[in-house]
C-alpha cells in the first residue's frame, strides 16, 4: 500500500512537526512542544486546520497519561502492592 494513503494529514502537511513530535515522544518536554504549536503568540500565524488541530490534541492528551499514568493515585493502593500481605498480619475474622 502507497504510504501517502496511510499517511496522516499531520504527516502530509506538517512533516517537520511529526519530525519533532517523534523526537520528544516520551520526554517530559514534549508537553511544552505541544503547547507551543497549540497556544502559538505570533500573530502572522492562521492555526491548523480542525482535524490536525485534533490530532494535536489527541497526541497531547494521550502523552499526558502515559507520562504519568505512574502517578495516578490508584496505582498506590494497597491492594497494588505485592509487600503490603507480607509487612501486614492478617487482621480477618475468617
Amino acid at each position: 500500500m502507497d504510504e501517502q494513503n496511510t499517511a496522516s494529514e499531520i504527516e502530509k502537511q506538517f512533516p517537520r512537526i511529526v519530525s519533532n513530535l517523534t523526537l520528544s515522544w516520551g520526554r517530559p518536554e514534549m508537553a511544552q512542544y505541544l503547547d507551543n504549536l497549540l497556544f502559538d503568540e505570533r500573530s502572522d500565524r492562521h492555526g491548523f486546520p480542525e482535524h490536525v488541530l485534533s490530532d494535536i490534541l489527541f497526541l497531547k492528551m494521550l502523552h499526558e497519561t502515559l507520562l504519568h499514568d505512574h502517578d495516578r493515585p490508584d496505582k498506590h493502593t494497597l491492594w497494588g502492592d505485592p509487600d503490603y500481605s507480607k509487612t501486614v498480619g492478617h487482621g480477618g475474622s475468617d
